[in-house]
């Protein structure tokens, strides 16, 4: 018996993976691989740990917080979604000298990243040749001391997460009796 698919045409794959050009556009990304003008192939999907093996930094790592599913109408669910954006440095290939410095560079593309999202938000997001409605009703950011992450033996990571609430619009879930 095949597995059922989801009812949510936006599942959160999706989502991720339609997210990153969105998010690498006039940013810092842009510049790291000389072999990718575009920034996108510094923004890994729920892939820190190949992230850390690639050595292109700074770099982005997209990854999903809480869902939710809310019924709108009697056939139709809605719910918004917690798009993690850690963006991350590492201070021992930095020319500047402090953490502090680091994260003072990174705020600038945190916050291109946020308005590349919110111009995103107006426009929606297309899978093949539909389009989806979407909205990012709200952003946070984590505070300006970053994130350390010692998790991979020399390659000290400073971090610091975008969090995105991204409301998929209502999907069909059967049909009426």
């Amino acid at each position: 018996m095949p597995l059922r698919t989801p009812n949510n045409p936006i599942t959160s794959a999706i989502l991720l993976a339609g997210m990153a050009p969105i998010i690498a556009a006039n940013t810092a990304l842009t510049t790291v691989n000389p072999a990718d003008p575009t920034g996108v192939s510094v923004v890994y999907v729920r892939s820190r740990y190949n992230m850390a093996s690639k050595g292109f930094f700074p770099a982005v790592n997209l990854t999903t917080g809480n869902q939710k599913a809310n019924i709108e109408a009697q056939l139709e669910y809605a719910g918004p979604i917690v798009v993690n954006i850690t963006y991350y440095a590492r201070w021992d290939q930095n020319n500047l000298q402090t953490q502090e410095e680091i994260i003072v560079a990174m705020d600038a593309d945190i916050e291109r990243i946020q308005a590349n999202l919110e111009d995103w938000s107006s426009i929606g997001l297309t899978v093949g040749t539909i389009p989806y409605g979407i909205s990012i009703p709200s952003f946070s950011i984590s505070p300006d001391k970053g994130e350390i992450d010692s998790t991979f033996p020399g390659v000290p990571l400073l971090g610091r997460t975008l969090q995105a609430m991204v409301n998929r619009m209502g999907y069909g879930v059967g049909r009426a009796s």
